[in-house]
């Protein structure tokens, strides 16, 4: 059996999408037969599909908040559907896995084509009915994932089901005031919030609050306003759940906001030392924001580094445009503590978000992302219109001149890092520092300021960037040649001259590659000392 099923037709989400609206799910989607403990899916993929399961049995497991270990939330079975959450927000990351229990067959639909189908099969009316119930589900899952919530039962849960709301905050955007009555209390879902207090007219940001995290539990027990704002420091989404709804659920459980209270304690002893530890104007904790969105951001140790430019030099002659997808310029900060500290740069280059801002107004869908995560530009479909460049928050896509053979759709093209894909020794950027000062990272796995926000349980012992390569063999190398041009009857003279002949060679070395390779792709240009 390969076609599509009616099993498959007659689960909820799908029943009343038509024929045409069927086609087309099935062009574009795709059957899957995996074996047990295979996974349809892993914490941190793209959330661009969900799934209905026509055969077998799906675990759906997460590490809830605060936990190491992976917790089943829910099993589905033949006729049921998972991986909801890609309905929550367009570009979403997994917060989940998906693992067969025994074996299943399962039909992959794209979210884009089915909301279009389903548009078009019952109108408006229809479309949301879907969502709405999708929602419902994936709001659910994430609720039985907080710290506050995995210890409710059934009955609990749905109550706050039936009176939450998913609400999407945008960069900037306040979620609440000070001094605005507490009506709601919130779950952060994705993204991040600063809470802050204003005092002689600066914001003064006192805490984050990160996925998992819960506001608003102290002002509901003392029906209270709010005594401090919350700031969406980047677009942010929150499960809102109603103040009714919240008490109704505490005068079942005494506990419950005495363990709110506990909760927030602990979130925000982390944070306090992490403040504590957080010396300088240019701290992580300045821009926790961009590092909580990155999944891949390329960092260079600025103690390490000898500003050779090979880096960027790298990255041009790997791309036929001879164009570099970094520029050796960008942020500065500080991680770790004040002893063992490392001074960092972000240079100019795409970081691979998981929530890319770039895809959003790309009108030829020329910006996509690839099963692990990694952001690409379609080339033959980008018109250059720089709605993807003005887009990014961090100025990490450029716009070039298209080669002279593809000129059809427009003179110039946008670029970003690819993380040099196909090239089996990794990015070259990487690949080239002759000091491994340049590292691409996974920020919450490697920056523990982020790791503590973001309630991990393990400590980080890793280096950011590895250590820098050892300058004893060059050293030795020349004191080795010194003394065999000695023994050999070399003068002092001789000696000296030849060891500043090489020093010269390997000065002038990268200055010949550059304008070898400018040759070589006929476009001679002016070499940039921060490129």
């Amino acid at each position: 059996m390969t076609g599509w099923s009616d099993r498959i037709w007659d689960a909820s989400a799908l029943r009343g999408v038509d024929e045409r609206g069927r086609a087309e799910i099935e062009a574009a989607g795709r059957i899957e037969n995996l074996k047990k403990g295979a996974k349809a899916f892993s914490i941190g993929e793209p959330a661009d599909d969900f799934f209905v399961v026509e055969d077998g049995e799906i675990e759906v497991r997460a590490v809830p908040r605060g936990e190491e270990n992976v917790r089943v939330l829910r099993r589905v079975v033949a006729g049921e559907v998972f991986g909801e959450e890609s309905m929550l927000r367009a570009g979403a990351s997994r917060q989940m896995e998906a693992i067969t229990a025994k074996g299943a067959r399962i039909a992959r639909v794209p979210v884009g084509i089915f909301s279009r189908a389903a548009e078009r099969s019952g109108g408006n009316a229809l479309l949301a009915a879907k969502k709405r119930s999708l929602e419902r589900a994936a709001t659910l899952d994430l609720l039985r994932t907080m710290a506050l919530t995995r210890e409710l039962d059934e009955k609990d849960l749905e109550a706050f089901l039936d009176a939450s709301e998913m609400q999407t905050i945008a960069r900037g955007t306040p979620l609440f005031r000070a001094d605005d009555i507490a009506t709601h209390m919130y779950f952060v879902v994705d993204g991040m919030l600063q809470l802050q207090s204003e005092d002689d007219g600066r914001a003064h940001v006192r805490a984050y609050l990160a996925r998992g995290d819960e506001v608003g539990d102290v002002e509901l027990e003392a029906n209270a306003h709010h005594s401090m704002s919350a700031i969406a420091s980047g677009v942010s989404s929150v499960i809102a759940i109603r103040a009714d709804a919240v008490r109704e659920v505490a005068s079942r459980h005494p506990q419950f906001f005495e363990q709110a209270r506990r909760t927030t304690k602990e979130s925000a002893a982390r944070q306090v030392r992490v403040a504590l530890d957080a010396m300088t104007t240019q701290h992580v904790m300045k821009d926790l924001y961009r590092l909580e969105v990155a999944r891949s951001l390329l960092v260079i140790d600025q103690d390490s580094c000898v500003r050779c430019g090979h880096c960027a030099w790298s990255c041009a002659t790997s791309h036929d445009d001879g164009v570099a997808r970094l520029v050796r310029r960008g942020d500065k900060v500080v991680s770790g503590e004040a002893e063992q500290a490392s001074s960092l740069l972000l240079p100019n280059s795409c970081q691979h978000c998981e929530n890319p801002a770039c895809m959003i107004d790309c009108p030829t869908g020329a910006i996509g992302r690839d099963p692990r995560g990694d952001v690409f530009i379609r080339e033959e479909i980008c018109i250059g219109c720089g709605n993807c460049a003005k887009g990014c928050p961090w100025d990490n896509i450029q716009m070039a001149p298209r080669s002279a053979t593809k000129k059809a759709l427009s003179a110039t093209v946008a670029v970003k890092c690819d993380v040099c894909k196909g090239r089996d020794e990794g990015p070259a950027c990487v690949a080239a520092c002759p000091v491994q000062a340049i590292a691409r990272v996974s920020p919450i796995d490697s920056i523990e300021e982020l790791g503590v926000i973001r309630g991990a349980a393990r400590k980080i012992e890793t280096r950011i960037v590895p250590r820098p390569a050892s300058a004893w063999p060059w050293w030795a190398g020349a004191v080795a040649f010194a003394i065999a041009a000695m023994l050999l009857g070399g003068s002092a003279m001789i000696t000296g001259a030849v060891s500043g002949a090489l020093c010269l060679a390997l000065t002038t070395y990268p200055v010949f590659k550059r304008v070898a390779r400018a040759r070589a792709i006929g476009q001679p240009k002016v070499v940039d000392p921060d490129r």
